[in-house]
């Protein structure tokens, strides 16, 4: 957007040099230089990495970053919609190249070949004079040589094998799915989204429940609307606390300060939740956003006139029974890889944990890296499982496509079925 009186700008028209706004939620179409004092961008979508990250001013954001704040950034475009990263890779999301099994092949020319002799035989009996017999001849060969097995019987099968995968929570959406599995020997994963779960993992659930009633309802009206990947799992964990949801008496509106945290006022009372060590009424200038809290310590803390009330720490969380899939894939002879965006330090932890070989670990690939591995690992025997638009390239290499069904569903055209659950 151009601002409140500029209006909306068309993405072909955004040119190097251009200021325009990206809204809370929103992506940044093309690379650009952030021009507020800080930007906190979600990459999960685009690169792979859990954990957002705050840029400072003039620092170059990349195409597809998600604006996790609550208020409107400024932004100077660094090139051209066209020449745009997220533009390739939503062109790729969009093509769906249309797929003909031999079955279908074999159909076509069957068919054919029996239209065309029941009219031979038709015309031949007709030109002898015989027309009750043409038409004898010409419905016989038609009733005698129907395709019941493969017309009807492999049709029937298929929804039946389609009710069951609905009933496990996957769902299919391309009917030629079955003898490309056929073929899969390898099976690779992304990590961020796919294997573990869209935001991080809140690892003390108990801070929470040693908080009064009052202070979770003033906790959950800070998160509420907040993108930030830490105050959505806070809200997603206060949703099983029934006195944490009562409405309170009127609006309240919250305050997000980059980088730091949210703060608000309810009831002449001042209530912060952020980095470390912030304290409530301390200027940004006055606070160095590139000092690195202590790994021990929490990851956000919630305040009360600065008083620390609860500390609260987050970590990627693995989606449930991967490890066990994982062991249960490999045990029936799939090669099973990891390629990631991520950091590689990351991915290679996440191996360890799922017991993969470290070499089957592949982490800090950009969407190039991924289709090029996927191409030079036979891909016409390749599974692939991913969610982000990183991972588009890849997913038009690979014979078997499926993504977990997110927020953001962006493989949608491109995938053969889709992961409904958990």
């Amino acid at each position: 957007r151009a601002g409140d009186a500029g209006g909306v700008i068309p993405l072909e028209a955004l040119a190097p040099g251009d200021r325009f706004l990206v809204g809370p939620g929103e992506l940044l179409p093309v690379a650009a230089s952030v021009c507020n004092y800080e930007a906190t961008l979600g990459l999960a979508w685009i690169t792979g990495e859990p954990e957002p990250r705050r840029l400072r001013a003039g620092r170059l954001a990349p195409a597809g970053a998600l604006n996790a704040g609550q208020s409107d950034l400024t932004f100077e475009a660094a090139e051209r919609w066209s020449d745009s990263l997220l533009s390739r890779l939503l062109k790729a999301c969009a093509e769906g190249k249309p797929r003909a099994t031999g079955l279908e092949r074999a159909l076509k020319i069957y068919i054919a070949a029996v239209l065309g002799l029941a009219a031979l035989g038709g015309i031949g009996w007709l030109m002898a004079g015989q027309p009750i017999t043409a038409a004898r001849v010409a419905l016989s060969l038609l009733v005698v040589s129907c395709p019941c097995v493969l017309g009807l019987a492999l049709p029937m099968a298929h929804e039946f094998a389609v009710a069951k995968l609905r009933g496990a929570g996957v769902f299919v959406r391309e009917s030629h799915l079955w003898a490309r599995l056929a073929r899969v020997r390898t099976i690779v994963f992304d990590k961020t989204g796919t294997l573990t779960l869209e935001h991080p993992g809140l690892q003390n659930p108990e801070a929470l429940l040693a908080l009064a009633p009052a202070e979770r309802r003033v906790l959950f009206q800070l998160v509420e609307n907040s993108l930030h990947p830490f105050s959505r799992s806070l809200r997603e964990t206060l949703l099983h606390y029934p006195d944490a949801l009562v409405s309170g008496p009127g609006r309240v509106t919250v305050r997000e300060t980059p980088g730091l945290g949210l703060t608000a006022q309810i009831d002449a009372d001042d209530w912060s939740l952020g980095r470390p060590g912030w304290i409530v009424g301390v200027e940004e200038r006055n606070v160095s956003p590139s000092t690195a809290p202590d790994r021990a310590a929490p990851r956000v803390e919630f305040r009360n006139h600065g008083r620390v009330l609860a500390g609260f720490n987050f970590a990627e969380s693995v989606r449930p029974n991967v490890a066990h899939e994982v062991a249960a894939l490999t045990k029936a002879g799939y090669d099973i890889h990891i390629l990631s965006g991520d950091r590689a330090e990351n991915v290679l932890k996440l191996a360890d944990q799922l017991g993969l070989p470290l070499n089957h670990a592949h982490g800090a690939m950009t969407p190039d890296d991924k289709a090029a591995w996927v191409t030079a690992h036979h891909p016409s025997r390749v599974l692939m499982l991913g969610d982000g638009a990183n991972d588009a390239l890849a997913f038009r290499c690979a014979a078997v496509r499926g993504t977990p069904v997110a927020d953001r569903v962006v493989l949608s055209q491109a995938a053969d079925f889709f992961l409904t659950g958990r």
